[in-house]
């Protein structure tokens, strides 16, 4: 694998175990709504934009938008008690942010809004450089690199990201940037398919993220 340039991170499922906080603030958002039959069965029926993007499939365009200030307090909130820290990826993400030699880079499906909410409240604000965020109407991950590539001029090959889905190996497999795929926080019924579509570039644990990140930069 080429030496690497730019270390683009994915976040949720990646910097944070964030599924049950994100898709209670959603749930809670929709039913307060009057949408009572929204629940963690269908929710991800709706994915592909950003939250409040969730939101208008949900809700409708103009609901959505008036349910935007409800969401955003109830994430918040939400997040007091659900999202936690890694200190190892803490501690992985100040030891990169040292290096001269590469750019920390985010690539998210998530909004800026709800980012912003949380880098703030992990204390990683200042951490990438740049940020390449969602949009409402639904973001492929790879159009994104695509942007990054432009952005930044540099080769593919000089480019890792890091996501922890089947479908974010399939984007940077389509624009012909290398994965890595964070599996620490994965359920255990997952991590068969995720074995299968990225074999040896699969890290376990942090430090296992660690030992792969140091062996390309």
């Amino acid at each position: 694998m080429h030496q690497k340039k730019i270390i683009c991170f994915d976040f949720d499922g990646t910097l944070v175990d964030s599924s049950v906080f994100v898709h209670s603030s959603l749930i809670k958002t929709a039913q307060d709504f009057g949408h009572s039959e929204i629940n963690d069965n269908n929710l991800e029926e709706y994915f592909g934009p950003t939250e409040i993007g969730i939101l208008k499939k949900i809700l409708g365009p103009e609901e959505a938008i008036a349910a935007s200030p409800y969401f955003y307090r109830i994430y918040t909130e939400l997040q007091d008690t659900l999202l936690e820290e890694s200190t190892e990826i803490t501690e992985l993400l100040h030891t990169l942010k040292k290096n001269p030699d590469i750019k920390l880079v985010l690539l998210t499906g998530r909004s800026r809004e709800t980012l912003d909410i949380s880098l703030s409240y992990l204390g990683y604000e200042g951490i990438f450089e740049k940020m390449y965020t969602g949009s409402e109407d639904g973001n492929e991950k790879g159009e994104s690199m695509e942007e990054l590539l432009k952005d930044y001029d540099v080769e593919n090959e000089e480019v890792l990201y890091i996501g922890d889905t089947i479908a974010d190996i399939e984007e940077m497999r389509r624009v012909e940037v290398d994965i890595f795929t964070a599996a620490y926080f994965s359920d255990e019924e997952k991590l068969p398919a995720l074995k299968e579509n990225n074999g040896e570039h699969i890290a376990y644990t942090v430090k296992d993220l660690k030992r792969m990140i140091e062996e390309v930069i």
